[in-house]
């Protein structure tokens, strides 16, 4: 009897299942189809076409899928490798992607395609043999796990989303920070919540209650954040965790209002304090300290991201290397320089070395750099793979669109890297931040 087993069959978006089967003929051809509906209706599928073994059985951590939508070995391909359904133009489906919806959360400028809930994701598994259905199962894959207490955090200043479970009231305590895209990263913070940690993703620009740009976020709101976690869950040190503009902001918190921070994963990160490009209405610093304006780089007339006005519909931008001018500039990191060396926490760096969205990887061995010539004291770490670019977080959803993302008037912007490697960097470095904040903060419950 032919079996297609699913284990676990029901799990968070970030962990992979393992799927295999048996009872074929030995040798025999077979394809594997994978699919979900998505929250606007939108279906999206993968597959893969492989051979049974010599027993009739198959594992795909260990088969090779010989064609499909991904080949060679790879337990997760079948989920990084989906697209939607019926879409030829995956441009055209980007251009077209609905706004997400939610109170504490809002779309990406740069329109990323959006096809997230709440609810569930159950995706369906069916194996099929010289075209005809074999075998049929379904696997539930959770957004935001049931096993999570969320509580929707508005407190003074302070917005966001806290996630925790309520049999673990001792775990590690982490911040979760946006990029460029603001808002309060929910999915994430609950994904990680869902490994053993409390987590508050902090909303501190573009959500309800917080200014609508990145432009002058003192960091004192920050420290706010810090002190709220800790009385909260009674945790000596809170880790802090943030991607992008969000890599640069931890940083940047670390450095001045963090003396509470006992761990700090900057993913793709600046090791500059850089400017906030408010189109259209000009440049504006990004940070302040003490009510005074931090350092803005990239604030001269010459490092504007006015090229983009200039693009034509349908181009990519290299922004990267619009980018590196000011990045690489040694008066303007003289001046611009975030003076890391002054963090007292350990740190992880997260990087992709094609990351076409900014220089982050050039910026981390910098920094890595700059912490040894200062006699940086802590554990520091640089995490990345040579392939992948600038899209990190957890893994587990489709990275076929990951190379680039729409920015106004049907242009884009780079990010780099390829479906399969930035897919193989969540998932590596996804583990790695796990594996960096349990070390420098887990604490006996």
């Amino acid at each position: 009897m032919v079996r297609v087993s699913i284990v676990p069959d029901f799990v968070t978006i970030s962990e992979l299942p393992k799927i295999s089967g048996s009872g074929l003929d030995a040798h025999t051809e077979f394809c594997i189809r994978a699919s979900f509906e998505d929250a606007e209706g939108q279906m999206w599928s993968s597959r893969m076409v492989g051979t049974a073994d010599e027993h009739g059985c198959f594992d795909l951590g260990i088969t090779t899928s010989v064609k499909g939508s991904y080949t060679g070995v790879d337990p997760a391909g079948l989920f990084w490798s989906m697209t939607p359904d019926g879409v030829d133009d995956l441009d055209q489906f980007q251009l077209n992607a609905p706004p997400m919806n939610g109170d504490l959360v809002s779309q990406h400028p740069f329109g990323f395609p959006t096809f997230l809930g709440d609810g569930d994701m159950e995706t369906t598994i069916t194996l099929t043999v010289g075209g005809e259905l074999v075998e049929e199962q379904k696997l539930c894959r959770s957004r935001i796990p049931a096993t999570l207490t969320e509580d929707r955090i508005i407190d003074g200043d302070l917005r966001g989303s806290f996630f925790y479970q309520k049999e673990h009231s001792n775990a590690p305590a982490v911040i979760f920070l946006s990029g460029s895209e603001g808002g309060v990263k929910r999915y994430q913070a609950a994904q990680l919540a869902s490994r053993g940690f409390q987590v508050f993703a902090l909303g501190y620009f573009n959500c309800e209650g917080r200014p609508a740009q990145l432009e002058r976020i003192p960091l004192e709101y920050f420290e706010e954040a810090i002190d709220w976690l800790i009385c909260r869950t009674g945790c000596d040190k809170v880790g802090l965790v943030g991607g992008s503009r969000g890599g640069e902001a931890v940083l940047a918190i670390a450095t001045h209002v963090g003396a509470d921070v006992g761990a700090i994963v900057s993913m793709v990160p600046a090791d500059i304090y850089c400017a906030t490009h408010l189109f259209p209405d000009g440049i504006a610093p990004s940070w302040t300290l003490r009510g005074e304006d931090l350092p803005a780089a990239g604030s001269s007339e010459e490092h504007t991201i006015s090229i983009l006005a200039r693009q034509s519909p349908g181009s990519t931008l290299h922004l990267a290397k619009e980018m590196g001018g000011f990045f690489q500039d040694d008066e303007e990191y003289e001046a611009c320089a975030i003076p890391i060396e002054n963090m007292t926490a350990p740190v992880l760096f997260v990087t992709g070395e094609d990351d076409r969205c900014w220089p982050s990887h050039f910026a981390a061995e910098r920094a890595v750099k700059r912490l040894k010539q200062k006699g940086f004291s802590y554990d520091m770490a640089h995490f990345s793979n040579p392939d992948s670019g600038h899209l990190v977080g957890f893994p587990g959803l489709p990275t076929t669109m990951s190379a680039k993302v729409p920015y106004r008037d049907k242009k884009f912007i780079a990010l780099g890297g390829s479906p399969a490697a930035n897919a193989r960097n969540q998932r590596e470095s996804w583990q790695a931040t796990i594996d960096f904040l349990n070390r420098h903060l887990a604490h006996a419950e």
